[in-house]
């Protein structure tokens, strides 16, 4: 089993399962759109989450384009760089004499780094043999492998979003602010921990 988690090919392969499960953890329903734009369907809003990090520039721009509203809202980060959860691809078995990329994508799944730790503490893998065959299953304490796009830590604690969006002659002002202040609030409590 090559265990080579820096190689090209296993970093295609990470690509494809965080793209198909939506930089998304399957167990808690943590994303990062560090990795890539993120989709989310929540109370009946539809969102799109995109996020861009320039540090050379000190460019910091989050964008949620929300269905409810029928537009994008831009989140003004300032300097701050945002920390999502980290995702990490499991394997949900292993087979002797594979590589890492080799597996069946429905092998392998997305889950934030700490959800990825739990499943390894709470339960067995299962080892098979290059034929498919049984060989035994055993608990696996998971590697850290960090991606350029991952990263752990988290919100700035004094730190004040400026959201800009274009209104409508006909829309009132106060009204779209106060929905727009919600999806915006809604999106960083659910991903921040003390928001």
């Amino acid at each position: 089993m090559n265990n080579n988690y820096k190689s090209p090919e296993w970093r295609r392969k990470r690509k494809i399962i965080l793209n198909r499960d939506n930089y998304t953890c399957i167990d808690c329903g943590a994303f990062n759109p560090m990795c890539g734009t993120v989709f989310r369907q929540s109370n009946s809003n539809f969102e799109k989450h995109d996020y861009t990090y320039f540090r050379l520039a000190g460019w910091n721009h989050y964008k949620i384009y929300s269905d409810k509203i029928g537009r994008t809202i831009e989140v003004d980060l300032h300097n701050c760089r945002f920390v999502f959860a980290t995702m990490q691809v499991h394997h949900c078995k292993y087979v002797m004499e594979k590589n890492l990329w080799e597996y069946d994508d429905i092998d392998l799944v997305t889950l934030c780094k700490t959800c990825h730790t739990k499943r390894h503490e709470e339960s067995e893998i299962a080892f098979f043999d290059i034929n498919n065959k049984y060989l035994y299953s055993k608990k696996l304490i998971p590697l850290d492998h960090q991606d350029e796009n991952d990263s752990d830590g988290e919100i700035p604690k004094s730190f004040c979003p400026k959201s800009t969006y274009f209104l409508f002659d006909y829309e009132n002002e106060d009204e779209m602010s106060k929905i727009v202040r919600q999806i915006v609030d809604d999106f960083f409590g659910n991903s921040f921990a003390g928001w």
